[in-house]
Parts: C-alpha cells; sequence; structure tokens
C-alpha cells in the first residue's frame, strides 16, 4: 500500500466569470491518496472509492496527473470573480461594468413596452 499526503499551494489565474480579466486565486489545501497493491486477479468493483486507488502489484509507475488534476479544479470556487472593494463595489473592468449596466438598463426598457395582451394573463390566479 502507498499513501500519499498531498499539499497544494500556490496560485491559479482564472478569468473572472463577470468581466473576462484574470484573477489570481490563492490555493492552499490537503489532499490524501491511497494506493493499494492487489493481484492481477483480484478486482473487486464495491471497493473502490475516490481516495483509494487499486493498482497491480507489479506496477512500476503511478501517474498522479489526473489526481492533481482533480484535486485543482475541485478546490476552485464554483463563482470566479473579482472581491469586491470595501464599499461593496465589483472591482471588475470598469468599461465592462459600464457596458453591463447599460444592457441591464436596455432590458429593463424592453420589459416595461410589453404586449397588452400578455398583460391581461398576469392577472390570472392559479390556486
Amino acid at each position: 500500500m502507498v499513501d500519499f499526503q498531498c499539499h497544494f499551494e500556490g496560485e491559479v489565474v482564472a478569468e473572472c466569470d463577470r468581466c473576462l480579466t484574470p484573477v489570481t486565486l490563492p490555493m492552499n489545501f490537503d489532499e490524501r491518496l491511497i494506493v493499494k497493491l492487489v493481484s492481477e486477479n483480484y478486482r473487486s468493483e464495491e471497493e473502490q472509492e475516490d481516495d483509494i486507488w487499486m493498482m497491480d502489484e507489479n506496477t512500476y509507475e503511478i501517474d498522479l496527473f489526473h489526481f492533481v488534476y482533480e484535486c485543482i479544479v475541485l478546490a476552485l470556487p464554483i463563482r470566479i470573480v473579482h472581491e469586491d472593494d470595501a464599499d461593496g463595489n465589483p472591482t471588475c473592468d470598469p468599461e465592462v461594468m459600464r457596458r453591463l449596466n447599460e444592457m441591464n438598463a436596455e432590458n429593463v426598457d424592453n420589459e416595461q413596452d410589453t404586449d397588452p395582451r400578455w398583460d391581461a394573463l398576469k392577472n390570472i390566479k392559479l390556486d
């Protein structure tokens, strides 16, 4: 049996989901992987787990690329955005934020100009 105790520390640069400019995310976490060396004829699907790998006892090399990749990707937040300033305002690219606000204002104006036939449907009450 081989027990890997991995410590990941560093930074990941990713695109901001709001303005598409680079964001630097700090990473600092630990993961563990256990590799069990079993005979070639021993294959039990019930014992397979995410943090326990079963490998043939004659294996002399272990490829940890996918393990490292999955650890880093799963440590990323679901929504990647620039941090807000002390006043709660986004620190994203000001030009992109200006354009997003303009587009949002246009959508609000378009929603107010609805067809009167559809407005009559808003009064229907469903029980």
